[in-house]
């Protein structure tokens, strides 16, 4: 029998913030009715951003929420991208877990640009 992979999405996909900074909240779904599944993010501009958690579970049918920290800087076009996988059994620690079991499901992108707000 083949295994149903995980679908994530999140919401927002794109996002602008000003170049002084800023928080943005994330929700990120996990479509699937009976697997948990577990993410990783990773950034294209690891100076300016911050993202909290950057790993992570999501149960069946739920939702997270991720915090993307920006610091004052320059404006530039940047992207994250959210690697996700379905989640071992037992296992606690997804920043653990996600180098030793992960076998992408899918992944997907989030946009942000920034402004120059006066």
């Amino acid at each position: 029998m083949k295994e149903e992979k995980i679908v994530m999405t999140a919401d927002p996909t794109t996002h602008t913030i000003p170049t002084k900074g800023g928080t943005i909240g994330i929700k990120l779904m996990n479509n699937s009715a009976k697997d948990k599944a577990m993410f990783r993010i990773t950034c294209t501009n690891n100076m300016d951003y911050r993202v909290l958690p950057a790993y992570g579970f999501v149960d069946p049918s739920n939702s997270t929420d991720i915090s993307i920290v920006r610091f004052p800087g320059p404006p530039k076009d940047d992207k994250f991208v959210v690697i996700y996988a379905k989640a071992p059994e037992d296992e606690p620690d997804a920043r653990r877990a996600f180098p030793l079991y992960i076998i992408p499901d899918g992944q997907l992108a989030i946009t942000l640009s920034t402004t120059d707000c006066n």
